[in-house]
């Protein structure tokens, strides 16, 4: 790799930890869940940056594009099972969701790693996103693990809506 692909994949790796660091803050995670500053030791995860395409800015007479969102695969080895990718996270800028970007990378994610599932646990967008995708279009194991996810937090809040017992 010549220095200057080598510079660019950093800076790409950067601009990936950064969003992970948002995913982190936004969701209240312990860890950003990417390498430190694009330093990422698993050689098996996959990460994909959105950008803004529609507004570049200029910075001298280089067109530049903002980062609106990013995604990270991992594959996941099981003791009992064969190893399967997974969608570890996926963040978009506040302004960015809802506009279908995820939608239309799916199936260029489906290609590339099968029938992943998105790793719990999943926001209420990602429950309503996998919900929304076409029946053959959802992940196998995530079909299960999103009943099992509602029916628990069905469970949770009827408990929390009881009042306490009195002794």
């Amino acid at each position: 790799m010549n220095a200057f692909n080598h510079l660019l994949a950093q800076a790409l790796r950067r601009a990936v930890y950064q969003v992970a660091l948002y995913f982190k803050r936004e969701f209240r995670y312990d860890l950003v869940q990417y390498g430190v500053d694009g330093h990422e030791t698993d050689e098996q995860s996959r990460a994909f940056l959105w950008l803004d395409m529609d507004r570049p800015a200029y910075r001298g007479s280089t067109r530049v594009f903002a980062v609106i969102g990013a995604c990270c695969f991992r594959l996941r080895e099981w003791t009992d099972a064969p190893p399967d990718w997974v969608l570890q996270w996926v963040w978009f800028h506040p302004y960015a969701r809802r506009r279908g970007l995820l939608r239309k990378s799916w199936e260029h994610f489906r290609e590339r790693f099968g029938d992943f599932f998105p790793e719990p646990p999943l926001s209420r967008a990602m429950d309503a996103f996998i919900d929304s995708l076409p029946e053959g279009q959802q992940p196998g194991l995530f079909k299960q693990l999103a009943e099992a996810a509602a029916e628990y937090r069905r469970t949770e809040e009827a408990r929390a809506a009881q009042p306490p017992a009195h002794d």
